[in-house]
């Protein structure tokens, strides 16, 4: 018996070193409680510490025990789980910070039907050739019960996805009945004031004047898509103050002198600070994931430019249609002559008859 306990604890002390040693991280089992190790991608060279937070989210996966993509759909909620945690009052359970190696362990209670969400509480932010961007962990949802009886360690690792700063809106047009829909193929182009001068966005990314932006060649056109959305990708502003200009719309709805001036703020990028979101008429605007808006974004379709519907006109014959209708209108006046006329000769011969 004491030869077998021997042999217990000595695979307990290699398997603990061997952990330790290849910096795995492991979920650890005790009598009161669990550790939940997590490695972090380290994004820079600054090796800047990240916290993290873990919640429990054991009954909002119950809720949703029958949806097998909504795990899937946690996770590509980076930069908004904030509002489900509030909305669901997700429990705080522990929350840490990475060392150096991108490396940290949680604490949590034991137990085999919990599970946990684990979310990056800030963006790390990032400069490369000059650009300053910030890259967010994606949700991880963690359930206890994948991980009772294992042997081996559980690797839980991080995966990071870029964000960026990119203006956008929606454009949208209001109806006779008051109604609002989005309007696609809208044109739009961006410029800026110089000494009270336009300088309008370029096709290179460059700065030109115009007195003709809408027919100008040089001048970049951003339109809206099938859903409204208008976006400037692929186009790295320096801060400072902008301004989006409506040059073409549906015909049947009016450019409104609002959406000749659409203010877009970009702040200044300042070393070891938050990076703050652009503005667009003063509404703070959130960063694209992979180039993809955040869910929430696209199903409230804000902010929104709205056009107005023209008033509806009495239509007026066309050139054709108004001359076919003279011309049936003389033919019938002709017709009704040639009868009075007949007429009036028959009666005359028949009196002169008498």
């Amino acid at each position: 018996m004491i030869k077998k306990m021997l042999y217990f604890l000595t695979d307990c002390c290699l398997f603990g070193l061997l952990s330790w040693q290849f910096n795995w991280p492991v979920l650890a089992q005790n009598q009161t409680g669990t550790t939940i190790a997590l490695q972090h991608q380290v994004v820079n060279q600054t090796k800047q510490r990240t916290r993290f937070d873990v919640y429990d989210m054991s009954n909002l996966a119950a809720a949703h025990r029958q949806d097998p993509h909504y795990n899937q759909t946690l996770k590509t909620q980076a930069q908004t789980i904030q509002t489900i945690i509030q909305d669901q009052h997700l429990v705080l359970v522990d929350s840490q910070v990475t060392d150096a190696l991108g490396q940290l362990v949680f604490h949590v209670p034991q137990a085999g039907d919990k599970t946990y969400l684990i979310v990056q509480r800030q963006p790390d932010t990032i400069t490369q050739n000059g650009q300053t961007n910030q890259v967010l962990a994606d949700p991880m949802v963690v359930k206890m019960a994948d991980y009772v009886g294992l042997a081996q360690p559980a690797l839980i690792q991080t995966k990071s996805t870029g964000l960026k700063r990119q203006p956008y809106f929606f454009k949208y047009g209001r109806t006779q009945n008051k109604g609002e829909i989005p309007l696609s193929a809208v044109g739009f182009v961006l410029y800026q004031r110089r000494q009270r001068q336009k300088y309008y966005l370029t096709q290179t990314g460059d700065w030109c004047q115009s007195t003709t932006p809408k027919q100008d060649s040089r001048v970049k056109k951003i339109v809206s898509d099938s859903q409204g959305l208008v976006i400037l990708q692929d186009c790295q502003l320096p801060a400072g103050r902008y301004f989006f200009e409506e040059v073409q719309t549906q015909p049947n709805y009016l450019i409104s002198s609002a959406a000749r001036a659409i203010q877009l703020d970009v702040p200044v990028v300042a070393d070891n600070t938050p990076l703050s979101p652009m503005r667009l008429n003063g509404e703070p605007l959130w960063q694209t994931a992979a180039g993809q808006l955040p869910n929430t974004v696209m199903t409230t379709a804000q902010p929104r430019v709205i056009n107005a519907q023209k008033q509806a006109t009495t239509q007026l014959p066309a050139t054709g249609q108004a001359k076919a209708m003279m011309s049936l209108i003389g033919l019938t006046i002709l017709v009704m002559s040639f009868v009075v006329l007949a007429g009036l000769y028959t009666k005359r011969g028949l009196n002169h008859e008498k």
